[in-house]
């Protein structure tokens, strides 16, 4: 697997490669990145200021239950480090699997103040006709759902 990030329109984008030895097939095509705080936009207008070079990531772990005990992963983990119009910082991690993609957005510093994400440009542009498998999905309430009922 392959990740590109780039940015267009002052905008950041990531698209998600599958590479064999015959060819290079696109799994994500070009879809956004970054999210709106309620202290400043970490989604367009991003300078880059770091990028680190891919390192290996490996875990071995048990399980005390299930079908299979002993569990492992391995990954090659690469960031890049953005400042917004206000000199703010984020990292955007990337993990590439052998399977797939995970990212996170980090905030780094040990500010005491308190910020609201207000809204999420992250998106996830799949190729025309992938399979996909889906979990059932219930918005959040302020109360949960103590019976465990679906709507």
């Amino acid at each position: 697997m392959v990740v590109m990030v780039s940015q267009e329109d002052g905008k950041l984008f990531y698209q998600l490669f599958r590479k064999s030895d015959s060819a290079e097939t696109v799994v994500l095509h070009p879809s956004p990145l970054g999210l709106e705080r309620s202290d400043g936009s970490f989604a367009e207008k991003l300078k880059l200021v770091q990028r680190s070079e891919g390192k290996p990531l490996s875990e071995s772990y048990s399980m005390i239950s299930g079908k299979q005990k002993e569990h492992s992963w391995s990954a090659n983990e690469a960031s890049l480090l953005f400042k917004n119009r206000d000199g703010k910082q984020i990292e955007m991690v990337f993990r590439l699997f052998d399977e797939g993609l995970a990212f996170r957005y980090v905030f780094p510093g040990n500010s005491e103040e308190k910020v609201t994400v207000v809204s999420e440009a992250t998106g996830f542009a799949v190729t025309e006709g992938a399979d996909a498998w889906m979990s059932p999905y219930q918005p959040a309430t302020p109360w949960g759902n103590p019976a465990g009922r679906v709507p």
